[in-house]
């Protein structure tokens, strides 16, 4: 809690000196400036979205479309890639974040969060005057660190905790400290109006605060899930070794704790691997960025590949055929893209009681065949494999697309129309 306390002092003062610069170097809306996961991925809704206005800079009048990253390995693909690209801490990329008159963003609006000290996206404390965007990583049921039940925690940090949301009601704390920059009055993509509650527990948000009625949220679809404009090198070499004509099985968990000693890895099953290779399917293998769910896996046949930790996982879900997953939200895009999806939950007894939780009850929330025994994984793959024309889904498909989505098929030309065009919806109505 001291760097918060120091951000008290930080943020405010920040602010000022972005507003007294912006009094001589004034913000142009031709210009948006994008970064992912701490500035350290190029990836997700953020990767999308600038891609595809880097690709249409003359449609939309814009000047600059800018990629800042803390990563030497971003810069260089987007060098390769002649996207304009500035590693987070050159002169050019301070100029752009005091000059930029949008900021897109889909994890960390700015450093120091809570409830420790982390990296922004971008230098979001430096963007008074412009117009934010938080893109959003896919909203879940599965708790942020920061929802952890307060039985979990001990007395000194649930009476801060208390604290923290009185003071979330104070509008001056909330616009100049809590949300530094801009970001109190930012644009957030949800997957559905009713998910609204969801969204504001994993953004921190009080619905009851005035500056966070001040944000917008909207249902208008995702840039991640329109077709990508181009791939990396890198990517290109990894999805060129899935063989063609194969049905491909993309296996995504979710984050988990090292010390869950429940989860087990499905390729531990011999049989298994042993029906992958006998049936010629494609395994794809793709931990969580931050996760080694895979360690001590080996993929020495030429039916199992394992992708890179930050690999773009959203890339390949239109090439495969069925998805396994288990608590995460990705298993939305599974539904969305129409594949075979199966809820593989080993763990889910001690991810529910010992890692993050949910918000709700699981069962309430799953959608494909759930499997909590890689014994029975095999069963359940050949059925669906075998009979990909049935939707093997919690419920219909087009209520899960009612209920998720708003039955909106997403558009990047919307997409870029509804936020470009943001002032001007505003003062319209």
């Amino acid at each position: 809690m001291l760097h918060r306390a120091f951000a008290c002092i930080w943020f405010p003062l920040i602010h000022l000196i972005t507003v007294l610069i912006n009094c001589f170097l004034k913000r142009d809306k031709r210009i948006l400036l994008f970064g992912s996961r701490a500035g350290e991925n190029f990836a997700g809704n953020p990767r999308y979205l600038f891609q595809y206005l880097s690709e249409n800079k003359e449609r939309y009048g814009l000047s600059h479309v800018v990629w800042a990253t803390r990563k030497d390995e971003v810069y260089a693909i987007l060098k390769e890639m002649n996207y304009e690209v500035y590693m987070m801490k050159s002169w050019k990329s301070f100029y752009y974040h005091l000059k930029a008159g949008f900021y897109f963003c889909n994890v960390n609006v700015a450093t120091g969060d809570i409830p420790q000290k982390i990296k922004g996206d971008l230098m979001g404390e430096l963007s008074a005057g412009a117009q934010t965007v938080h893109l959003t990583h896919s909203i879940a049921n599965i708790k942020s660190n920061r929802l952890v039940s307060s039985d979990k925690q001990n007395i000194i940090i649930r009476i801060l905790k208390k604290v923290h949301f009185l003071l979330n009601n104070c509008y001056l704390l909330q616009k100049y400290v809590l949300y530094p920059g801009s970001w109190s009055s930012m644009i957030v993509l949800e997957k559905k109006s009713s998910m609204t509650e969801v969204t504001e527990k994993s953004l921190y948000m009080n619905k009851k605060n005035n500056s966070c009625n001040r944000i917008t949220r909207v249902s208008i679809g995702f840039p991640e899930l329109c077709p990508c404009i181009r791939y990396t090198s890198k990517e290109k070499k990894e999805i060129d070794q899935f063989a063609k004509g194969k049905k491909i099985i993309l296996y995504v968990p979710t984050y988990r704790n090292a010390g869950n000693k429940t989860y087990i890895h499905p390729l531990n099953n011999s049989d298994l691997k042993k029906f992958i290779v006998d049936n010629d399917y494609i395994w794809v293998d793709k931990a969580h960025p931050n996760g080694n769910q895979n360690e001590g896996i080996t993929f020495d046949n030429i039916n199992f590949f394992k992708l890179s930790p930050k690999f773009d996982v959203n890339t390949i879900i239109p090439k495969i055929d069925l998805m396994i997953t288990d608590y995460s939200s990705i298993m939305l895009k599974a539904v969305y893209f129409k594949k075979g999806l199966i809820n593989y939950v080993p763990d889910l007894k001690e991810y529910a009681e010992n890692e993050r939780g949910f918000l709700e009850e699981f069962d309430n929330y799953f959608m494909g065949t759930k499997c909590v025994s890689s014994k029975d994984l095999a069963k359940i793959l050949s059925l669906q494999l075998d009979n990909q024309e049935e939707t093997h889904y919690s419920m219909p498909y087009c209520d899960l697309m009612e209920k998720y989505f708003d039955n909106i098929q997403s558009s990047y030309e919307e997409i870029s129309n509804y936020i470009l065009n943001f002032e001007t919806q505003k003062r319209e109505m």
